[in-house]
């Protein structure tokens, strides 16, 4: 940290620490949103510590795309914070004095505290760990509690209890439930207490149903890494010489496994103790996430089923099916929980709905070219499952070898025909503008981040779920 004293810039503060990043400014002592009085006073503190960035190539590579970086640098300059040639606005010493006045009536008098963007990173990752840490407790122990009592109905149900144990546990980035969070601190800046942790953990065991019966409906043969629900109980029966059909066994057992998932979501979160009030207030919310996910999952099954493709229609599967339900909702739901308002849930879509449809996108390109050992699914997965996804739609679109595409949905595609594929879909520019979608989308949901409706303390810890989400290998 570096401490500089404001009476270099003709202003005095009093002794209190501001944390000074390049998307946010709080006070740390007392929580108060500062950005909008000092804005000026920050422009010249940050010219001292960047050099000026006189010329800029913008090209886009991601969440933190060059065009990003190239905005600060340009924002820090000191020829942009004074108004001088690179400068997109005119900055005054009159402006100056104009913030320093009405941020000492603020804060009074005494010393600014710059804390460099990585260091911002670094709080937000060890955070983030935390709350992943305190979800996996609740999750572990709510387990335990409801393993035990499946476990006293007879013996026949030890192995239910120990596959949604396994399912849960071993393996998961706890994802939903850590934007659950979040939303919660959107609204509060605050940490959630352990009753909003342990209902936000709902969502991890909501998520268990959603791939459990997605599984089965794709006919997975695996999920991370080990073999998906259906198949574990269809080689349990194999194995076990009972009579009957044992892929039909597995199917049924995997069904009332993720049917029973979704009702351990519905206890845990009544269980949680966050009160009546916060429970009523996100109640809609939780009832509307599900209804979303549902009709998400029919659009997919849908979409399977028809002779064409279309990119337009595949973006709205993907904005039901994992879009709204792994980004947006989730982070309402963490809003609610802390009685956020109707402004910080619109502030909050803006942010999720196009990191939603990104973190889709991502999904369809791991589909069909990500590696087995990071996502837990066999190579080219999508491509013999025949999914419709925006990738597909677009290379059938952009290609001259449309004729090859008829070999999606082959469950005995081999390596050879994977590759071929893999082929044609990147030289039909597919994978290139899928990856533009999703850097678009990026861009959008960090342009929301300015939002006022959204606590600064949030807007660390939001950067860094939406570089999780769409720089992942899994």
């Amino acid at each position: 940290m570096v401490e500089i004293p404001l009476s270099l810039y003709r202003c005095k503060i009093s002794s209190i620490s501001l944390r000074v990043a390049p998307t946010q400014v709080r006070c740390a002592t007392v929580g108060m949103e500062v950005l909008a009085v000092i804005s000026a006073v920050i422009r010249i503190v940050r010219s001292l510590v960047l050099p000026p960035a006189p010329y800029v190539t913008l090209t886009k590579s991601g969440f933190f795309s060059a065009r990003r970086e190239s905005e600060s640098h340009n924002l820090c300059s000191p020829a942009s914070s004074l108004g001088g040639k690179n400068s997109t606005e005119k900055v005054g010493f009159e402006e100056e004095r104009v913030a320093s006045r009405r941020l000492k009536s603020i804060v009074g008098e005494g010393t600014l505290t710059f804390v460099s963007s990585s260091e911002v990173a670094a709080n937000a990752r060890t955070l983030i760990a935390s709350l992943r840490s305190q979800i996996d407790e609740e999750i572990s122990t709510f387990l335990g509690d409801a393993g035990s009592y499946i476990e006293s109905i007879g013996p026949e149900l030890v192995p239910v209890s120990t596959a949604m144990r396994n399912f849960l546990i071993d393996g998961g980035k706890r994802f939903r439930p850590l934007l659950g969070a979040i939303g919660s601190m959107a609204v509060t800046g605050k940490s959630p207490d352990r009753a909003a942790v342990k209902a936000v953990a709902s969502l991890e065991f909501l998520h268990a149903c959603a791939l459990i019966h997605d599984d089965v409906m794709d006919g997975s043969d695996t999920r991370r890494g080990n073999p998906s629900i259906h198949r574990r109980f269809e080689s349990m029966h194999r194995q076990a010489g009972l009579s009957g059909d044992s892929a039909k066994y597995g199917e049924a057992s995997a069904i009332l496994l993720g049917d029973l998932a979704l009702i351990w979501a519905d206890l845990i979160l009544h269980r949680s103790g966050v009160g009546s009030d916060r429970l009523l207030s996100v109640l809609p919310i939780y009832d509307e996430l599900r209804v979303e996910l549902m009709a998400g999952q029919y659009l997919d099954v849908h979409e399977q089923s028809l002779a064409s493709v279309d990119a337009d229609r595949s973006l709205k599967v993907a904005k039901y099916k994992s879009g709204k339900y792994s980004i947006e909702r989730p982070l309402h739901f963490g809003a609610r929980l802390s009685h956020g308002s109707d402004e910080t849930l619109l502030a909050l879509s803006r942010y999720g709905i196009p990191i939603g449809e990104a973190f889709q996108l991502r999904d369809d390109i791991l589909g069909v070219f990500g590696d087995p050992d990071e996502t837990g699914k066999p190579a080219g997965d999508d491509l013999r499952e025949g999914k419709r996804t925006v990738l597909i739609a677009l290379a059938v679109k952009g290609s001259d070898e449309r004729e090859i595409f008829t070999a999606l949905g082959d469950p005995h595609l081999d390596q050879e025909r994977i590759e071929r594929l893999r082929e044609v879909i990147i030289s039909s520019g597919a994978l290139a503008q899928v990856e533009e979608m999703i850097s678009d989308r990026a861009e959008q949901a960090h342009e929301a981040l300015s939002s006022t409706a959204i606590a600064d303390e949030a807007k660390p810890l939001l950067e860094l779920m939406a570089q999780m989400a769409l720089h992942r290998s899994n």
